[in-house]
């Protein structure tokens, strides 16, 4: 092998060895990318899934206590229900917000307080003594509580698509790029090959 063909030579193998570094780095980040979208799917969305889901249940505790008029409830279970509440939404706030979401946790956490300040301003837990329109109002106000729950479901739902989405190109470009570095390495396989085999240009001597 003459000089100029181990310099071919070199520069096709470092040529591969650029290629390989860098698609690797490549994949990478896609797989960095993959894996904190999974991450994020189970810590911002699923979780706070189950916390939407506690809420809605406690929710719904005085929902049925107010339309049964049931003053026990609210004399003995309604502190700790109003407790538990304050917790789900300050692990809730702990997690990744969207503005959308913020707003409606914001709005949400604020009629919480109108809620349990109605409470004690009708004194439901001695006897149902308030008149039909403050409970009305009242109720309408848990319903609003349950609106908002709602919205929140949603986003959920639409930000873990999106997260899955994320994902899902991640790993076709993953797989694209393994294909590309499979064809481009048998190329500079065949090249260093040629560069090998094929003799080069010998020199006339003189007799």
């Amino acid at each position: 092998m003459n000089i100029t063909s181990k310099i071919s030579c070199f520069i096709v193998i470092l040529s591969a060895c650029i290629l390989i570094t860098v698609t690797g780095r490549r994949n990478i980040k896609n797989f960095e990318r993959v894996q904190n979208s999974i991450e994020e799917i189970y810590k911002d969305r699923l979780v706070v899934k189950g916390l939407i889901f506690q809420l809605s249940m406690l929710i719904h505790k005085k929902e049925t206590a107010i339309l049964s008029e049931n003053n026990v409830f609210y004399s003995k279970s309604n502190e700790a229900v109003n407790n538990q509440m304050d917790k789900y939404i300050n692990q809730f706030r702990a997690t990744y917000l969207t503005t959308k979401e913020e707003q409606t946790l914001n709005r949400f956490a604020s009629q919480i307080k109108t809620l349990k300040n109605n409470e004690v301003i009708l004194k439901l837990s001695n006897e149902f003594s308030a008149n039909q329109d403050s409970i009305k109002k009242h109720i309408q106000l848990i319903n609003n509580l349950e609106d908002d729950l709602k919205v929140l479901s949603t986003i959920q739902l639409k930000e873990g698509k999106d997260k899955l989405t994320i994902s899902d190109k991640a790993v076709k470009s993953m797989k694209e790029v393994e294909e590309l570095e499979k064809y481009i390495l048998i190329v500079f396989v065949i090249l260093v090959l040629l560069l090998f085999f094929i003799p080069g240009p010998r020199n006339n001597q003189k007799v």
